[in-house]
């Protein structure tokens, strides 16, 4: 049996697979508040004051990417920066998701990331961990992570 958990980051998930990306990447880099991407982001844009905490931290924890786009980030504009700068360098972008699993009210999953860089074309192949925390419908809080170990291990299950 799937918890709500799970299915609530199942959604957001599935929204980001279906999306064109190029076209969501270009609302991100145009959205000042979120209300702007909800207007320009498609379905996925829709889905997230729906499903996002506006108090919401993300913390990149022991990946390669934390040194480009920060470490910290905090509420809805934190949100956007985020994935502004995650999403920003490149041309097209996909992922795997598996490995799923509820750790307490963490749903954690793994993420197989394929993406080609906008002016280098560079390809780049990585996999990543991400720790989605959920309360009261809504996600609190997103840690990313080089591993699983790394993960239960910052949660305090490992």
């Amino acid at each position: 049996m799937t918890s709500d958990r799970i299915e609530i980051v199942r959604v957001i998930t599935t929204a980001f697979s279906d999306l064109d990306f190029e076209r969501f990447r270009d609302a991100l880099a145009g959205a000042d508040r979120l209300e702007d991407l909800v207007a320009s982001g498609g379905s996925l844009g829709a889905l997230m004051p729906k499903v996002i905490d506006p108090a919401v931290r993300i913390h990149l924890h022991d990946i390669h990417a934390a040194h480009m786009v920060g470490r910290d980030f905090e509420g809805w504009d934190g949100w956007l920066r985020f994935w502004r700068s995650w999403l920003e360098p490149w041309e097209s972008y996909s992922v795997e998701f598996s490995h799923w699993e509820e750790v307490g009210d963490t749903v954690l999953f793994r993420l197989d990331i394929e993406a080609r860089g906008r002016g280098s074309g560079a390809e780049v192949k990585d996999k990543i961990t991400q720790a989605w925390t959920v309360r009261d419908g809504k996600v609190v809080e997103l840690g990313m992570y080089a591993s699983r170990r790394s993960a239960l291990l910052h949660l305090g299950h490992g």
